[in-house]
């Protein structure tokens, strides 16, 4: 089945544009897209599935500079079968000026 495109002005070619910031959006967050709404039980039981395996770690980062910028952040899984899906990284707070 296509894609439904809604309300006036709406077209393929702004679809495929929302649909690529999307995935973008959830690439760099550690998100997910589900694609294909015509089956709404796979994406809720892919989504309480990871809801129920997920854990939060935190970090305190070495580089204490407030310079407002990116910082790349990797995690590393040792034990066989597992991923992590992660953000890509942060923005440094940028120093309070007073």
């Amino acid at each position: 089945t296509p894609p439904v495109y809604g309300g006036p002005g709406s077209s393929a070619e702004e679809y495929a544009t929302g649909r690529r910031y999307l995935s973008q959006l959830a690439e760099n967050s550690g998100g997910l897209v589900f694609d294909g709404m015509e089956d709404l039980s796979y994406a809720f039981a892919q989504i309480a599935k990871e809801l129920a395996s997920q854990y939060s770690i935190g970090y305190y980062s070495t580089n204490r500079k407030h310079d407002g910028k990116f910082r790349k952040v990797e995690v590393k899984i040792k034990m066989a079968g597992l991923k992590a899906r992660t953000k890509k990284g942060y923005f440094a707070a940028k120093e309070k000026k007073l």
